[in-house]
């Protein structure tokens, strides 16, 4: 009398050696393939153009030099304090200063971010060597 289980003795047993059969066969082919995906993932990389993108909030504080002293605040009696809110016109002035072409343009030349070097030794930080020098 059998005790199999019927529907193990219909589906195929696959055993870890003819896996690892699989693997050694086709080995040259998984190699190729990752070396080729590893390659142009990297060359894109390397030959992408370097773009950044930030974003900020900035808080801006409606703060006079020149605050009105009246009674009610220096005694500390008669209610809520004055409160300094800030103006729609007074954020757009701020918006407008900071996004200047002539602020941005500053920023740029003081931090060296606009640089020329288009060459792949420049681009990896190495000088490049003389012929002369390298002859000797």
């Amino acid at each position: 009398m059998k005790t199999d289980n019927p529907g193990k003795s219909n589906q195929a047993k696959i055993s870890v050696r003819d896996t690892a059969n699989v693997l050694f066969r086709h080995k040259l082919l998984i190699c190729a393939t990752f070396l080729v995906v590893a390659l142009g993932s990297g060359v894109v990389a390397f030959l992408m153009p370097n773009e950044y993108e930030s974003r900020m909030k900035i808080l801006v504080k409606n703060t006079r030099s020149d605050v009105p002293i009246t009674p009610e605040l220096t005694t500390g009696s008669g209610g809520a304090p004055l409160v300094n809110e800030v103006s729609e016109n007074q954020i757009n002035s701020e918006i407008e200063l900071l996004t200047s072409e002539d602020l941005l343009k500053q920023v740029v030349t003081e931090c060296g971010l606009y640089k020329t070097d288009s060459s792949i030794l420049a681009r990896l930080g190495l000088k490049e060597v003389n012929r002369t020098q390298a002859a000797q």
